[in-house]
């Protein structure tokens, strides 16, 4: 029995707003397919100044940043679900932030957010047939990956 055309409707919209991380990669392994390249430090040094980068967060906000040359940046949070359990407390911000290429090649990120703690990191980047990832592990097919869009 077909549903109610309201439900339907209803049920199509429920679909569309899921968050775009629902159906990304979720670990190395799951990027095989599209034929990842893990970047070199070069590459990165490359590729990143100047370059607009986009993510969404593990609570499904989207966030973006534009690298300066002198390694500094901003980063808008855009808090999309408003839940004020939120590490961003249901705000939407921009934040202060570096960014560097680690001498083992690795992409480094820090954030100084205002009432959660510091965001650090220093991932490894894969250009893939769908763009670019970011992992913790060079080569491990059980490592997670994260999607981050980088534009130039």
């Amino acid at each position: 029995m077909p549903l109610p055309r309201p439900l339907a409707v209803l049920g199509l919209l429920a679909l569309s707003i899921l968050p775009a991380w629902a159906d990304q990669a979720a670990t190395q392994a799951d990027l095989e397919s599209l034929h990842p390249e893990k970047l070199s430090g070069e590459q990165l040094t490359a590729l990143m100044p100047g370059a607009k980068i986009s993510r969404v967060s593990g609570q499904g906000n989207a966030q973006y940043w534009t690298h300066r040359e002198d390694g500094t940046m901003n980063v808008f949070n855009e808090n999309r679900f408003g839940a004020q359990g939120s590490a961003m407390g249901g705000r939407t911000a921009y934040r202060p932030g570096t960014w560097r290429i680690s001498e083992d090649g690795r992409y480094c990120v820090h954030i100084e957010w205002k009432h959660i703690e510091d965001e650090d990191w220093c991932r490894y980047v894969f250009k893939t047939d769908q763009g670019y990832y970011t992992s913790k592990a060079e080569s491990d097919p059980a490592a997670k990956v994260f999607k981050l869009e980088i534009a130039r």
